[in-house]
């Protein structure tokens, strides 16, 4: 009987939260490019796909900015 190995990766949920019209799609956005620029990190999310759409968060209209820049965003590790 053979032996079967089978190396699991270690997997973080990064779980945006708010209330409609805070930047939680633009913070996601952010935050899968800064994983994959700078860790060279997979990133996996139904959710960016869906919430993109077509939508463009790389050069945002200041409304944009200041719609994210409202709001207060908590940070946590579990």
């Amino acid at each position: 009987m053979a032996e079967l190995k089978i190396k699991v990766p270690d997997v973080a949920h990064i779980v945006i939260t708010g209330p409609t019209s805070c930047g939680k799609s633009i913070v996601m956005d952010r935050i899968e490019k800064a994983l994959k620029a700078e860790f060279g990190a997979n990133v996996v999310s139904e959710d960016l796909r869906i919430e993109r759409n077509g939508n463009d968060y790389d050069d945002l209209d200041q409304w944009q900015k200041d719609m994210v820049k409202k709001t207060t965003w908590v940070l946590s590790e579990q």
